[in-house]
């Protein structure tokens, strides 16, 4: 890859103004995919430019890279979530939108230079989205016990190291994995959760089937797969909740019994 840092950064304006003139729901489909597929080739070439910006020990330039990055990837979340909806793929459709939020988010800590009221006004956007377009969710929230958390940046101790969660690090951010876990301690059920793909899927209801929160379907029990076995009168959900190694299971059942 032979491009120039800076010719490659001269066409982030162009190719955000293309794609955020589609990023409505009348908008045609195909011209849809045509911008997801523009904004997943320029991320490549934003790839291999901070790469080189990190070669030139420059610093400050990767992490507006980075910033870039993640503009970029929160309008093809975008994109994602209008085509999901289209295409009636609700669960797809909702973890878009959390990914359009998430990296518009990440993309004002990588840099001041995405630090601009037009992100401002894309956050308020995905905001109204959230409240008009989907119905309201419950989220869950894991509570752990965790022993020792590793930087993702050098590898060491957290506690021990320079570098804060959350802030970039030559165009990557600092992470806490978790490296010991004693013990899950519980799952709380919260209006403002970390990560908002965690929530409630299904619950019963007093005619013992199984709803799914997001479309309000009804099922039989045995229609949903690994669905717990419950007695009329039991209120049952299940959902998804961040698994100690960072992954998500849609397998974690809580169970509240009538009293």
């Amino acid at each position: 890859m032979n491009e120039r840092i800076g010719d490659v950064l001269s066409d982030f304006e162009d190719i955000i103004s293309r794609a955020q003139v589609l990023t409505f729901l009348p908008r045609d489909s195909d011209l849809q995919e045509n911008s997801v597929n523009e904004l997943k080739d320029y991320i490549k070439r934003l790839n291999f430019a901070q790469e080189l910006a990190v070669k030139n020990k420059d610093e400050d330039m990767a992490n507006k890279i980075l910033a870039v990055r993640c503009g970029c990837r929160a309008i093809r979340s975008e994109l994602d979530m209008w085509l999901s909806l289209k295409s009636e793929e609700w669960i797809e459709s909702w973890g878009s939108l959390v990914d359009a939020q998430d990296f518009l988010r990440s993309a004002q800590s990588a840099h001041k230079m995405m630090r601009k009221p037009n992100i401002q006004n894309m956050q308020d956007k995905y905001r109204w989205v959230e409240k008009f377009v989907f119905p309201p969710q419950t989220y869950l929230s894991p509570g752990f016990v965790v022993k020792k958390f590793v930087c993702s940046i050098c590898g060491e101790d957290y506690e021990k190291c320079d570098h804060i969660e959350g802030l970039p690090y030559w165009g990557k951010f600092c992470n806490r994995i978790i490296a010991d876990i004693e013990k899950v301690q519980e799952i709380s059920v919260v209006e403002e959760p970390k990560d908002k793909g965690c929530r409630i899927i299904h619950f019963t209801t007093e005619e013992g089937l199984v709803r799914n929160k997001m479309t309000w379907k009804t099922y039989d029990p045995e229609e949903i797969q690994n669905f717990p076995e419950f007695e009329t009168g039991e209120k049952i959900f299940t959902g998804i909740v961040m698994k100690p190694n960072g992954t998500y299971g849609r397998t974690q059942k809580m169970q509240e019994k009538r009293g």
